[in-house]
């Protein structure tokens, strides 16, 4: 309060407010301070996906406003921060995920339940597939302005797993490799890698949108 008291006029009302503001706020529960956190969060990521959003109407010659695109634009946002955290666990870290449980249920003695775990780690790396196919179908028909039928953007949704597949595949290999031939600038690496990957992943995307366009074409 002390810090604040600095940049407001030195009045004891106004004083005796903010101190009280502030101790109210303090004496808040953590999940309500988390929930603010994580909607502030969600609204600047939303952000990206307002610049994905702009790159397909551009793509389709459309233009939406953006007070109309933000809230399907926040919409899609939750729908990929649920589903880019599974592709990572269940695709790209999945030999990792798998070790990891292994030592986890073999230290705690419960070696007859990592069949079932293994089994319930290769179906959830299925089901996220079926999503990701979903997600960017939807994306391609409802994120960018205009009216388009789901079956026009089964094309360029379909190569675009299949690209984005062979490419964080290809990613994979290629940055296991690089963590062990590099201990400590590897773990460094790991955010810079991460943008990398998720930067193809939207030029990918936008090839698809493209292919989409020139079948309807």
């Amino acid at each position: 309060a002390a810090f604040f008291f600095q940049f407001i006029p030195d009045l004891p009302q106004v004083q005796t407010m903010l101190k009280d503001v502030i101790e109210n706020l303090n004496s808040q529960s953590s999940a309500l301070l988390a929930s603010i956190s994580a909607l502030t969060t969600l609204w600047s990521a939303s952000n990206g996906l307002s610049a994905i959003q702009a790159g397909l109407e551009e793509i389709h010659g459309t233009k939406r406003s953006s007070l109309r695109g933000k809230p399907m634009a926040l919409l899609f946002t939750l729908m990929y921060v649920l589903l880019i955290p599974a592709l990572l666990a269940f695709q790209l870290l999945r030999h990792p995920l798998e070790q990891g449980i292994i030592s986890i249920l073999t230290s705690l003695h419960l070696e007859s339940m990592v069949s079932l775990t293994l089994t319930i780690i290769q179906y959830g790396g299925i089901l996220t597939l079926v999503l990701a196919v979903a997600v960017i179908v939807l994306t391609y028909t409802f994120l960018p302005c205009g009216k388009r039928g789901i079956e026009t953007q089964l094309p360029g949704s379909i190569f675009t797993c299949i690209a984005a597949g062979v490419f964080t595949w290809a990613f994979g290999f290629f940055m296991g490799t690089f963590w062990k031939a590099s201990s400590v600038y590897g773990s460094l690496a790991a955010i810079f890698l991460s943008a990398m990957w998720l930067k193809f992943i939207i030029t990918i995307l936008f090839y698809g949108a493209s292919l989409n366009k020139a079948l309807e074409n």
